[in-house]
C-alpha cells in the first residue's frame, strides 16, 4: 500500500486540577485534557524538513523514535496557534507536550501508514521525548493528558507513571478556567521550588488536599471538594512564601475571593504566577460569576474536556477516536 501523502494528528492540552508541585515528587496529580489542540502534519516521502523547532522540541521528538528504530521522512509542520490569546500570549495550556505527542502520533501513523497508532506507545515514547526536552524536570503529567484524554489521576514513580480515569465531579459543581492575562514560564517556578532543601514537606499539603479532592469527588460531596480546593491554595501560597515566588499572584486572589463571594473556592492551574486560575463554583451561580469575572477584566476561558491524540487519515477522523465530553472533569479515559 502506499503512503498517504498527507498524515495529520492533533493531541488536547491539559489544565491541572490538583497536586500541582506535589505530583514532582512522587505524589498523585489530577490533571484534564481540553480540547485546545495541537497539531502535526507530515507531507510527502522526501527526506525529513521540519518547518520550525522552537526550543528543540521536535528534534527530542525525532531522536526518541529513531532510538526506537523509527526513521522519519517527510515535511514535519507543527501548528499550536490555538493555545495563545488575542494578543499572541500562551494561555498556559500544555502546548509543548501536545505538540509532542501529536508529532508522534503524526510520524509513527506515516510510517505505519495508518491512522491508528497504539495509544499506549506513543504515550511512552512522547513521555521520554519530552521529559528529553525538558532535560529531565518535569512530572509528565502534560504529555498523559494529552495522548489519553478525559480527566485522570495521575503519579509519576521513577521512570514509571501510572494513569486512571478521575472520578467525576459531582454534579452540583462547575469547574470555571479563568486566564488571568499574564503568561508564566512554569520552568522558573518548578526550579525555585525543588530547590528548596524541606521541598517534601512544603508539598505534603498539596497531597492531602488532592486526596480530600478524590475522596470528596468519589462520595459526590460538594462542600468538600470546595475545602479541598481552598486547602489547596492555601498549600500553594504558603508554598511560594517559602520559595520566594508569588504563586498565588493577584489575579488568582481575585478569583478566588470572587468565586467565595459566589459560594465556591479557587486556586491557581499548573505553576501558578499567572496562567489559568480555576474556580469551582455551584453551577447554579457560575453565570453570576462568570459575569464578574469578566468584569474584573478576567475573562472565563470556555474549554471543554478533550477527547485524546487521534490521527486523521484522508480528512476523516481515526477510527480510535473519542468523543469530546461537554463538562469540563467530567470525560474519562
Amino acid at each position: 500500500m502506499t503512503r498517504p501523502q498527507l498524515v495529520v494528528a492533533s493531541a488536547p492540552g491539559k489544565l491541572v486540577l490538583m497536586g500541582e508541585y506535589a505530583v514532582l515528587r512522587g505524589h498523585e496529580a489530577i490533571v484534564a485534557a481540553v480540547d485546545v489542540r495541537a497539531t502535526a502534519r507530515v507531507q510527502g516521502l522526501g527526506p525529513l524538513r521540519v518547518n520550525h523547532d522552537e526550543g528543540g522540541l521536535l528534534q527530542a521528538c525525532l531522536d526518541e523514535l529513531a532510538a526506537l528504530g523509527v526513521r522519519a521522512t517527510g515535511d514535519l509542520a507543527v501548528d499550536t496557534s490555538a493555545f495563545r490569546d488575542d494578543a499572541d500570549q500562551k494561555l498556559g495550556l500544555g502546548s509543548s507536550a501536545a505538540a509532542c505527542v501529536a508529532t508522534v502520533h503524526a510520524l509513527l501513523q506515516a510510517g505505519a501508514n495508518t491512522s491508528t497508532v497504539d495509544v499506549d506507545f506513543v504515550h511512552a515514547a512522547a513521555q521520554r521525548a519530552h521529559r528529553r526536552f525538558q532535560r529531565g524536570r518535569g512530572s509528565g503529567i502534560d504529555v498523559a493528558a494529552s495522548a489519553w484524554g478525559g480527566t485522570l489521576r495521575f503519579r509519576r514513580r521513577g521512570d514509571d507513571v501510572d494513569v486512571e480515569p478521575a472520578p467525576r465531579l459531582p454534579a452540583t459543581l462547575e469547574i470555571m478556567p479563568v486566564w488571568t492575562g499574564r503568561p508564566q514560564d512554569t520552568r522558573d517556578f518548578v526550579g525555585a521550588v525543588l530547590a528548596l532543601p524541606d521541598v517534601d514537606d512544603i508539598v505534603a499539603p498539596l497531597a492531602r488536599a488532592t486526596a480530600g479532592f478524590v475522596a470528596a469527588c468519589a462520595a459526590a460531596d460538594d462542600i468538600g471538594v470546595l475545602a479541598a480546593v481552598d486547602e489547596a491554595r492555601a498549600g500553594m501560597a504558603s508554598l511560594g512564601d517559602r520559595a520566594g515566588i508569588d504563586v498565588v499572584a493577584p489575579p488568582h486572589a481575585r478569583v478566588a475571593a470572587l468565586a467565595a463571594e459566589h459560594g465556591g473556592a479557587a486556586k491557581p492551574s499548573g505553576a501558578g504566577g499567572g496562567d489559568v486560575a480555576l474556580a469551582f463554583v455551584p453551577r447554579a451561580r457560575a453565570p453570576a460569576l462568570r459575569a464578574a469575572c469578566l468584569a474584573a477584566g478576567l475573562p472565563p476561558l470556555l474549554p471543554r474536556v478533550g477527547d485524546g491524540v487521534r490521527g486523521v487519515d484522508n480528512g476523516g477522523a481515526s477510527p480510535a477516536a473519542r468523543g469530546a465530553t461537554p463538562e469540563l472533569a467530567g470525560g474519562r479515559r
